[in-house]
């Protein structure tokens, strides 16, 4: 074109005008070829249309494009979707996975421990948490269970209370281990009732441990689960054909067959009853059941104790439910482990001091103490010998080489680094938890001047205006004075003594506090509200003084008589 227009027209190019033609419509009525005859059309009017065309086009562009990207963003976030839900049946698979004991142990648990208890060994391939489950307290709607725990608490009363009427010499020798030689220290109750209570909580555990296994193996049915799925389902999953039918060779295979776990599957593969044990248990469940006397379902709880108790155990050990129980209230539920010595040693105690207190209600009876004599000492003598004391081949022989063994390794513990502190020795962290010391220093005198207000406040009822500073410097106080009632305050020097006229008054002469007093008489409600008031103030004075002074030998001994 630009070689014709050169030679034919002489156009010349030039910076401002490099073309010399423009654009224009052409339009011929043939389509054949050498007969298409081009000729101009109105371009103008039609170079709009195309505009507002191509511009309906671009918006319908863009609409398609949107449509495209909006089809394209849901396929993604569908396929989100899917890779999410993929992800989290991982998650649960490896979650059940962890749930479940190694078949082989692995070299982290080879401890010492371990190798001794050989509870890896015995629970290798079980559902961890379902074991645990199965020795839970009772639920709301076990109402047989619930009852069994009432029994098996009056029961430890009743075996507790009994030991003050032994022979100091029959205590002795309850409480020894050894087989010739009585301990110093006679069997007694524990100091703490929290801790009596906790015992008896892990022996009520025991009897429902059993009682369970025994109904699901009566019933022949198994709990369900929704949202478990154990390993040991993989052998009916086997069966399942992949044809995307869900049939298999013996019918059709539902989806809600996947949901089913036999909880119990473990446990009763595992709990080994021995002797009448079974028949025992099936007394004491039937006792309950038909409500029977409360004195003939104690009794026959104590039978079945009885059975698992004295019995003897010779080469594999977890042929005694009490040994096997042992593993299984040895599992950590909350961390899916088996626990380490030091976080055992005290529930295996506690479970020893259960079974010493049955062992000797079986064998000397409280009911009939008045009765006994030298030949029920000597028949007692006997029985622990053969049942009770270390080396004697039996149940509470195994359980007692072990708290030893479990004693030794909890004294010899070192504790992890459960505590650490920052570069700058600024910031101490617990657990992981940051705490600053700048904010102990604040709970301390924040619990100070707690304590100050109160005091003045709620006890004394004065105000900012009257309060005043006793100058404890000047205070005198002989600590080695132990006559009980008598502390600084009776040291005539201090002058602190003839306060309690200057205290009443102030008390009295105030509004809230002369609402205690009323017409010659204590109103005890009021009385009552400020006598909580002081326990709070003691329990906050005790804190303060633990936090700024330490423990001196004098406050533990009012802190052990007084709380």
């Amino acid at each position: 074109m630009r070689k014709h227009c050169n030679r034919a027209h002489d156009w010349k190019s030039s910076k401002g005008d490099r073309e010399h033609w423009h654009c224009v419509w052409v339009q011929t009525f043939f389509k054949s070829a050498g007969l298409q005859k081009y000729f101009t059309v109105d371009y103008t009017g039609r170079e709009q249309a195309e505009s507002n065309e191509d511009e309906e086009g671009a918006n319908t562009g863009l609409v398609a494009a949107g449509r495209e990207e909006s089809r394209q963003s849901a396929l993604d976030e569908i396929d989100l979707s899917g890779v999410y839900g993929e992800w989290d049946a991982a998650v649960d698979r490896h979650q059940e996975t962890l749930e479940v004991a190694d078949a082989e142990v692995a070299k982290t648990d080879h401890t010492l421990w371990f190798k001794r208890t050989k509870w890896a060994e015995h629970l290798a391939g079980c559902n961890l948490k379902h074991l645990s489950r199965a020795s839970r307290l009772p639920d709301r709607e076990e109402q047989v269970l619930q009852r069994v725990v009432e029994l098996n608490s009056s029961l430890i009363e009743r075996c507790v209370g009994g030991l003050s009427t032994l022979d100091h010499e029959t205590r002795r020798w309850l409480r020894s281990a050894k087989q010739a030689e009585a301990d110093v220290r006679p069997l007694a109750r524990l100091q703490n009732s929290d801790s009596q209570q906790r015992y008896a909580v892990y022996a009520a555990r025991l009897v429902c441990y059993c009682l369970r296994v025994l109904d699901d193996s009566e019933n022949g049915t198994t709990e369900t689960s929704a949202n478990e799925q154990t390993e040991s389902d993989e052998d009916s999953d086997a069966t399942i054909s992949d044809d995307g039918e869900g049939a298999s060779e013996g019918g059709t295979y539902s989806q809600e067959a996947e949901t089913v776990t036999d909880v119990f599957k473990d446990a009763r593969r595992l709990f080994p009853w021995h002797g009448r044990q079974k028949e025992l248990a099936k007394v004491l469940k039937k006792s309950v059941q038909e409500s029977w006397e409360a004195a003939d379902q104690m009794k026959a709880l104590l039978n079945f104790y009885e059975s698992l108790i004295f019995q003897g155990v010779r080469g594999h050990v977890f042929k005694s439910a009490i040994l096997h129980f042992l593993a299984v209230l040895g599992i950590d539920e909350e961390i899916n482990r088996l626990r380490q010595a030091n976080d055992f040693s005290y529930m295996l105690a506690g479970v020893v001091y259960c079974v010493r207190v049955l062992a000797v209600e079986i064998i000397l009876p409280s009911t009939e103490r008045d009765d006994q004599d030298e030949e029920d000492d000597k028949r007692f003598r006997q029985v622990r010998g053969d049942y009770l004391a270390d080396g004697s081949y039996s149940v509470m022989s195994k359980m007692l080489s072990m708290l030893a063994y479990g004693k030794h390794l909890a004294m010899n513990h070192g504790n992890s680094g459960a505590v650490s502190w920052s570069e700058d020795r600024l910031v101490l962290s617990y657990r992981g938890k940051p705490i600053a010391l700048s904010r102990f220093r604040s709970m301390v005198q924040g619990a100070i001047s707690e304590a100050e207000d109160m005091l003045w406040k709620d006890l004394l009822f004065t105000g900012l205006d009257d309060r005043f500073d006793v100058p404890l410097d000047e205070l005198r106080d002989d600590v080695t004075w132990t006559k009980r009632g008598i502390s600084f305050i009776d040291n005539t020097h201090n002058g602190l003594r003839e306060k309690r006229k200057w205290t009443l008054k102030r008390i009295l002469s105030d509004k809230d506090g002369s609402k205690m007093r009323n017409q010659r008489s204590w109103a005890m409600p009021h009385v009552r509200r400020y006598l909580r008031k002081v326990d709070r103030f003691r329990e906050l004075l005790l804190l303060c003084m633990h936090l700024t002074g330490g423990l001196a030998k004098r406050q533990r001994r009012r802190t052990l008589i007084s709380y």
